[in-house]
This record gives structure tokens, C-alpha cells and sequence, in this order.
């Protein structure tokens, strides 16, 4: 049985006119991530609340002040 997925898999790559290595070329991050600041220097705000309280509309009003 596990013949029979391979092989549509295969098939699949073939379509797509996809190998392996075009797959796997694309899983690999370009570079490091890197960040100006420390994440311990940066002042931690924790929001929590009820459901239905608002806590999603305030964190992303947050999220849209580029000094928060």
C-alpha cells in the first residue's frame, strides 16, 4: 500500500515539474533572524481578561503603535 502513495507522489512532483530538491531549497530560512534590542530589554505588558472582553481589540491596537 505505501508503493501505491509514493508513487502518487511522484506523480504529483512530476506535474508540478517539482524534485526533491526544489522542495527542500525552500524549507531552509535565508539567514538568521536578528532584532536591534534584547528581548529582556524590552518592557514586558501582559493582557488578560474574561472571553469577550476586548483583550484581541486591545492587544491589536497595541500592535498598530509602532512605539509599543
Amino acid at each position: 500500500m505505501m508503493t501505491n502513495k509514493t508513487n502518487e507522489d511522484c506523480e504529483l512532483l512530476h506535474d508540478l515539474d517539482l524534485n526533491e530538491d526544489d522542495l527542500s531549497n525552500e524549507a531552509k530560512p535565508t539567514k538568521p533572524l536578528q532584532t536591534k534590542e534584547k528581548i529582556s530589554d524590552v518592557p514586558m505588558i501582559v493582557i488578560c481578561g474574561l472571553p469577550r472582553t476586548g483583550t484581541t481589540l486591545l492587544h491589536n491596537l497595541m500592535a498598530c503603535d509602532p512605539s509599543c
